[in-house]
């Protein structure tokens, strides 16, 4: 199976770094306590994150200072 991999444009107002927390995934990973876990970050505002294993699920991301996305799936 391959990897899930998500990106994110960081908006402008957010704090420098960004947190993606996921649930309900597909096959089950392991559940992360809020804010979630760091992404890396990469070239112009743009982050990652690589879900192993994963090939979909429930998430948000949050900047851990009261900014977050909308839930996504």
């Amino acid at each position: 199976m391959a990897d899930l991999i998500v990106r994110f444009s960081k908006p402008a107002d957010w704090a420098d770094s960004v947190h993606i927390y996921f649930w309900d995934t597909r096959p089950v990973a392991i559940d992360r306590a809020w804010p979630g876990v760091p992404m890396i970050a990469e070239a112009d505002g743009w982050f990652a994150y690589r879900l192993k294993d994963v090939e979909a699920g429930h998430l948000l991301f949050n900047d851990g200072q009261g900014r977050q996305t909308e839930d996504l799936y």
